[in-house]
């Protein structure tokens, strides 16, 4: 069973794609969360 990480994503902040992309690497599930979404989109 692979982890499911939220990644917020702030105005001006960057890096979010290789955060995602290193954790996909070492097995587990990740997604975009915009900070101003009401939804964690079953995070």
């Amino acid at each position: 069973m692979s982890h499911r990480v939220g990644v917020v994503r702030f105005p001006g902040t960057n890096c979010e794609f290789d955060t995602i992309d290193a954790i996909r690497a070492l097995g587990g599930d990740a997604e975009v969360l915009w900070h101003g979404d009401p939804s964690l989109k079953n995070v």
